[in-house]
């Protein structure tokens, strides 16, 4: 594969490929569950982002400032 110069720093670390991506893209319609979810995609690994977010929301965001943000999810999606 022919890469730009600039990827060289990327060195031995994970790149995506054209089929690492499509995966990816792919992926939600067999798990619907992922439907609407971030993903990350490292070359053939990929990464559901909202679980880990929403588990740890209040260590990071407080647990008063995460139940707000909780309810004013609630009453969006009715």
């Amino acid at each position: 594969m022919l890469l730009p110069k600039f990827l060289d720093i990327w060195g031995d670390l994970p790149a995506n490929e054209p089929i690492g991506v499509a995966r990816a893209l792919l992926l939600p319609a067999i798990k619907t569950d992922l439907n609407g979810k971030s993903l990350f995609v490292a070359g053939h690994s990929i990464v559901d982002f909202e679980e880990g977010l929403s588990r740890t929301q209040p260590e990071w965001m407080g647990k008063e400032l995460s139940d707000h943000v909780n309810e004013g999810q609630s009453r969006l999606i009715p």
